[in-house]
Order: structure tokens, then sequence, then C-alpha cells
């Protein structure tokens, strides 16, 4: 039964696997494709002008109206105009009298259509954006205008990178890890040996905690040397803090999961640390191990922080804080004078 179970699992792990992968394969793949082969599919029109007969009774000045046997069409055409008139278009150029000349409607001509598809595209974003205002918001958060800075200005958003790589693969590894000393460390080895790339993903989130820290502090090293935290952007600031806070318990409570060795020895002397704060100094170490030494309800109270508590406070921050750095904007480059 067991088995059984084992390999459902396994070939569940495979699916969201490949699904992934292909997704990110449409996302990049499409429209990479569509920007080589979109100009032969796109629509394309050509003008073709249909006489409407001659101009030489116009009088300067005043509309006429000009009849043609072509498909029953009028057009009107006023003297002076050097300019194409929308809808029913007539061309008609008085720099050349006493030329005589003929007024001239464009009319369309398709060619070869393969735009429906795009039509509809169109419609759906038009809708969409009737109701939820998604081109405001587009324009807002990737199109507005940032000062003229540096790639230092880039490790905020490369920090952004890493949560979502932790958040993505942290998903994944919960479908097999069991947090339980019996079989944390045995689950842990069964998604690195066993599940098909599972060595690729428990390695993206080993490595992109370690990226998620270094990332955070050189963002915060580069606000505090740069001065951005100044006025308007004290607030911005404070959620910045926070989130370094929540990234510093990641790794600290991610730590113990796999249950080897290294995980429990490094967690005892980690969680000694808050046993030197006078007076409560013991009340908070049997809060944090959930007893006097490290048990079964130290790693399942550390996953429950891990994969709970921590990601909510990660993203309340994260909100703020991005829509701080939205609605007040980046700070520029300091002068010399300042």
């Amino acid at each position: 039964m067991s088995e059984e179970k084992t390999i459902k699992r396994k070939s569940f792990l495979e699916i969201v696997t490949w699904s992934v992968g292909g997704l990110i394969g449409l996302g990049l793949g499409v429209p990479a494709v569509s920007y080589i082969i979109g100009p032969a599919l796109q629509e394309t029109t050509e003008d073709e002008w249909i006489q409407l007969g001659s101009t030489s009774k116009v009088e300067l000045g005043l509309p006429t109206l000009f009849k043609t046997t072509i498909q029953r069409q009028t057009g009107w055409i006023s003297a002076p105009a050097t300019t194409r008139f929308s809808t029913r278009t007539v061309k008609w150029f008085p720099d050349l009298l006493p030329v005589p000349l003929t007024a001239s409607r464009s009319r369309s001509k398709k060619i070869r259509s393969t735009s429906r598809e795009f039509d509809m595209s169109n419609k759906i974003s038009t809708w969409l954006d009737e109701r939820i205002g998604w081109q405001t918001i587009w324009k807002t958060v990737f199109t507005r205008k940032v000062p003229r800075v540096n790639w230092l200005f880039t490790l905020g958003s490369a920090t952004l990178l890493a949560v979502v790589n932790q958040g993505v693969t942290g998903i994944l590894l919960t479908i097999y890890y069991v947090p339980t000393p019996d079989h944390a460390y045995d689950s842990v080895q069964y998604i690195t040996n066993q599940v098909s790339a599972g060595w690729l993903i428990r390695g993206l989130h080993h490595w992109g905690a370690s990226a998620m820290v270094l990332l955070s502090f050189l963002h915060m090293l580069r606000v505090i040397f740069l001065g951005s935290y100044k006025y308007p952007r004290e607030v911005t600031w404070f959620t910045g803090v926070g989130l370094f806070l929540a990234t510093i318990g990641f790794g600290f409570t991610g730590y113990l999961l796999p249950w080897d060795q290294k995980a429990y020895w490094a967690t005892t002397v980690g969680t000694r640390i808050v046993a030197v704060v006078p007076v409560i100094g013991d009340f908070l170490l049997r809060i944090v191990r959930g007893g006097p030494d490290l048990s079964p309800l130290t790693l399942t109270r550390f996953f429950g922080v891990h994969v709970w508590v921590l990601p909510v406070v990660l993203l309340s921050l994260l909100g703020i804080h991005l829509y701080l750095v939205i609605s007040i904007g980046i700070s520029d480059l300091p002068k010399k004078e300042e």
C-alpha cells in the first residue's frame, strides 16, 4: 500500500514539474516566436484611390458633393483642403489648380488576414480594463518614470526575484516533506535522490535562501550609504527592516527542517542565544524550543512558523513596501553637496 502511494506521489510531482516547466517555456517561447513571425501574420491594408469625379466646378471654401457609380458611394470635399478627412476620406489638393483634378476617396484593400485572435485579445483586454483598470495599474507599476541611477538600485528587484523563487520551490517541497523526527531526514533524502527533478528544486530552495539573505543585506547597505531612508521614505525603510528580519527568521527556522546532525546542533546553539536575555531568557527559550530541549515539538513548531507565520508577515510587509516604493518613488543619487 505504501509503495503504491509513493508511486502516485512521485508521478504527481513529475506532472507538476513538467507542467511548471511547460508554462515557463510557453511564457518565454511564445513572445519570442510571436516577435519573430508576428509581422508575417499581422493584418495589413493598402490604400486604393477611387475617382469620384471632376473637381473643375469646385467653389473655393464651399463643400461639394461628388457622386460615383462605384458601389454607389459618395464623398464630400471642401476647398481649400490639404489633408485627408476621417470616414470616407476624400483627397483634394487645391494648390495644383488650375490643372484639371479629380477627387478621390481612400478605400482600404484588405490583404490576407490572420488577426482575428489579435482582435479577440484586444476586446478581452478592453473589457478587463473597463472593469479593473489593469492598464492603469500596468502603467503605474512598469512604465513609471524613475531617476537615472546605477546597477546598485537593482538589488531590491533581485531580492524580490529570490523571494518568488523561495515561494515556488518551497510549495513544491512541502508536497513530499514530512515534519516529524522519524521521517523528516528520510523525506529530504527521498526528494533529493529519487523524486524527478527533486535535486533541482531542493537546490534552488537551498541556495536561494542564501541568495535572499545576501541580496537583502546588500540592498539595505545600499539604502544606508546612499541615504535612501531619509524623508519622505522613512516608512519604506521601516518595512524594509521588517522584511530583513523576516528573511533572517526564514533562514533560521528552515535550517532545522532537514533534521540532520548539522541542523540539530546548529539550532541547539542558535536557540541558546535567546536564553541570555535577562529575566525572561529561560521563558523565551522554552517558547522557541517548545520545551527545555530540542524535541519533535521543536521541529513541528519551526515548520509551522516557516510555512505559515513568516510567509504571512513577509507578504504583508512586502505589499506595503512595494506600494510605498511605487507611490513615492525611488530616491535619486545624492549630489556632491549632499
